[in-house]
């Protein structure tokens, strides 16, 4: 039997011995039947692709643990190439997912200052968010000079505020300190010597909620790229889901 050229459509050679291909990846294969499945193999375009998928993606998917082979499942032939897809999928939502709680929303407001990379500003929050009444942490851009920075929080009624210094670049608020959920706020900076920064000039409002609420607000305010991936994997599950029926 000749070998297929390269360039062969991606079709089986003989669809009743390539159903069983998957087969080769069992330890007590029969010898007779294992030899048979490689001479396929070796001749077949098609199924080699379909193994080297696998393969790839296996290795994608290795955490080091010994026995990890034993959770992914030897896929047949017809439905190998939909548990690559699977796979594509899942990475795609669970990265969508974890940009989405992790990074930064955009800013959500009327006073959207974009201010260049030289000049301090507040990090997180950023203009609009809602942070979590059960911990708020602070964070903004280097001051060239300052030895200390004071961050002073006050709410819109003048009801609330705190003040707290550090010499680093993030602060967060006290345990014992709390924000009231559905309340507005606003954080200025300020530095030491106190002639570094305008007086009022860096400052960011923001919101506070529950942990609901900050989710929900990240998940709206996202950029677009992330949510285009999250689109992006649900598609493809949707493909899978279809491949595996057909």
């Amino acid at each position: 039997m000749s070998h297929e050229k390269p360039d062969t459509a991606f079709e089986c050679v003989d669809p009743m011995v390539g159903d069983e291909v998957w087969q080769l990846d069992s330890s007590t294969l029969d010898a007779e039947l294992r030899r048979k499945l490689e001479v396929h193999v070796s001749v077949c375009h098609a199924c080699r692709m379909d193994r080297d998928l696998d393969a790839k993606a296996r290795l994608l998917l290795k955490t080091g643990a010994n026995d990890l082979n034993e959770t992914l499942a030897p896929a047949p032939h017809h439905s190998s190439r939909v548990s690559v897809v699977g796979i594509v999928a899942a990475l795609a939502i669970a990265a969508s997912l974890a940009g989405l709680l992790l990074l930064p929303p955009r800013p959500v407001g009327a006073d959207l200052v974009v201010r260049g990379e030289d000049e301090a500003r507040f990090t997180r929050p950023v203009e609009g968010e809602v942070v979590s009444v059960d911990g708020c942490r602070l964070s903004w851009t280097e001051v060239p000079g300052a030895t200390r920075y004071q961050v002073r929080i006050t709410d819109r009624d003048g009801d609330f505020a705190w003040t707290g210094t550090t010499v680093d670049l993030h602060i967060e608020l006290p345990a014992n300190i709390a924000l009231s959920e559905g309340s507005d706020y606003k954080a200025l900076l300020s530095t030491q010597p106190a002639d570094l920064l305008p007086p009022g000039r860096n400052s960011v409002a923001f919101a506070a909620g529950s942990y609901f609420d900050t989710v929900a607000h990240r998940l709206r305010w996202a950029d677009a790229w992330l949510h285009g991936l999250g689109l992006t994997g649900l598609a493809l599950v949707g493909l899978a889901l279809v491949r595996r029926r057909g």
